[in-house]
Formats: structure tokens, sequence, C-alpha cells
């Protein structure tokens, strides 16, 4: 299946908006034929770039028109290839591992080991002791 690139030319549009946008047209993508894989935004310019596997432009242009009715203004077919070499991704980026620790976890390993009786850990000691000097 062809690889396309589409244009947007936005009007007031921001990024949790072009966020949800994308989010419709991959929860659609499938009854056009087509697989969403990512997106750019251009926000300053309100500019956004799809980049989308589908069996032609205006199966794009039908998707696009019933998910959010933000059409395209200009597609093009793409090598995969150079579209990785210019915009160094093909597909949308992993999203961050849920943390396992609460962020205080990383305070309390940041302080200096104490003993039960009070003490500095000897190594601290003797850093502290180094750095007095």
């Amino acid at each position: 299946m062809p690889l396309y690139m589409d244009r947007h030319d936005l009007s007031g549009m921001n990024e949790e908006e072009l966020a949800a946008a994308h989010d419709r047209d991959v929860a659609i993508q499938h009854a056009h034929g087509a697989v969403c894989h990512t997106y750019w935004f251009d926000e300053p310019r309100q500019s956004a770039f799809c980049l989308i596997d589908a069996p032609s432009p205006e199966a794009i242009q039908e998707l696009h028109r019933e998910a959010h009715g933000e059409l395209a203004s200009e597609i093009i077919e793409v090598d995969p290839a150079v579209v990785q070499a210019f915009m160094g991704r093909t597909r949308d980026p992993e999203p961050p591992p849920e943390r396992t620790r609460p962020p205080q976890t990383r305070l309390c390993l940041s302080r200096p080991h104490v003993h039960r009786h009070g003490g500095l850990h000897r190594d601290h000691e003797s850093a502290r002791r180094r750095a007095r000097t």
C-alpha cells in the first residue's frame, strides 16, 4: 500500500486539539483501508503533516472528512526511507513508561545514608572530612 504525507493548513488549532483529531483519525482508519502512523505539528505556522498508509489520496480525504472535517490542502506519495531521513521517525513515539515509584523515592535515594543509631555511613563521613580539608 502506498505511503502518503499530507499537509493541513489550520487556523487557531492548538496541540491538544490536533492530538484529539489524530486520535479520531486512528479510531476510524481501518474503515477507510488506512493506517495513520504519525503526525507533526508546527503550531506557530498552523501547519500539520500526517503520515498515512492508504489506498489513495481520496481515501485520506474521506478519512479526515469523517473523523474531524480538517481536510488536507496537499497530499503526496512518499518513500519511507526519505521520511525517516528528514523527519526522524515514521511512527508515533512510544509513550513514556508508567512510573513504578512515587517521585519522593528519588529524593530519599539522594540523601546520605543514616544508620539507626543516627550516624552517617562511613563513606559519607570520610567524604565530608576530605571535603573540609
